[in-house]
Order: C-alpha cells, then sequence, then structure tokens
C-alpha cells in the first residue's frame, strides 16, 4: 500500500468523484 499524505488522499478521492459525476451528467 501505497503512502499518501491526508492531503493526497483527499485529493484522489475528489478527482475521482468528479470524473464520476461528470461521466453521470
Amino acid at each position: 500500500m501505497t503512502t499518501l499524505t491526508r492531503d493526497e488522499a483527499m485529493k484522489a478521492l475528489f478527482s475521482d468523484r468528479r470524473i464520476t459525476l461528470e461521466s453521470m451528467l
């Protein structure tokens, strides 16, 4: 498991969520 800072983890989550939301629209 790669070690990520909390900011990096949050950015990854938000970017993934944004991509899924855009693909759903």
